[in-house]
């Protein structure tokens, strides 16, 4: 039995959730978790994929709980509920899925400059909890927020450490299509195959990403402080 139930709420069911999986693999080790993804749900496919199945699923949220998601009747049960987001959907717009924004959400797009990282990812952040409101991460939610893509894990994990495209690795907006491109020992392809390769490197090489994405190390705080470890 796992010590540990925690809910997912991503962009997709295949990269993201293996990554951020081999993520959580390596900052909570040696306790065992059992990951559960709420979105998307492929028993469950009216909400999409990508971010605005994420909108989405906040929107569901928001029109039936107001308060922390610990709260939530539906949500009680898992001791952390991640919502992840690739900072790139600053740069999109809500007409981008055909959706009316309503009025307590921010506004789409929301670029800020990169770097700095933090700055991209803040008004994105702010973005998501207005897409919760009146419900609120809480003591249990998660906001993970990898960088322009989540393929930047995947690359600071495999690549060596003087490669090219490590430069300014978490505001790359390029990042999966030049890992695509890569010499067959890099390359990395949103194929399940690459993505169960790649993941158990960003386990073992979670200090690597750690050291060279600071939105890793965000994570892992983060992470780190649900359960009450500093």
């Amino acid at each position: 039995m796992s010590d540990l139930r925690i809910a997912l709420v991503a962009e997709g069911s295949l990269t993201e959730r293996e990554i951020l999986k081999a993520a959580l693999q390596a900052v909570l080790s040696p306790r065992t978790f059992e990951l559960v993804q709420l979105q998307p749900e492929s028993t469950l496919p009216r909400l999409g994929g990508g971010w605005g199945g994420v909108l989405k699923w906040c929107k569901d949220v928001a029109t039936r709980h107001a308060g922390p998601l610990n709260t939530d009747p539906t949500l009680k049960s898992f001791d952390a509920v991640v919502l992840h987001l690739d900072a790139d959907v600053a740069g999109f717009s809500y007409a981008d899925i055909a959706m009316a924004p309503a009025d307590i959400w921010k506004p789409l797009p929301c670029d800020n400059p990169c770097p700095p990282t933090a700055a991209a990812a803040s008004a994105l952040h702010a973005v998501l909890l207005s897409w919760l409101h009146p419900a609120q991460p809480g003591p249990t939610g998660i906001v993970c927020l990898p960088a322009m893509s989540t393929d930047a894990w995947v690359a600071a994990a495999t690549l060596p450490a003087d490669h090219a495209l490590l430069e300014a690795l978490e505001c790359r907006v390029d990042i999966g299509p030049r890992l695509r491109q890569l010499p067959l020992a890099y390359r990395f392809r949103k194929s399940r195959p690459d993505v169960l390769l790649a993941a158990p490197r960003v386990t073992a090489n979670w200090a690597q990403v750690a050291e060279r994405c600071s939105r890793a190390r965000q994570f892992a705080n983060d992470t780190l402080a649900v359960f009450g470890v500093h």
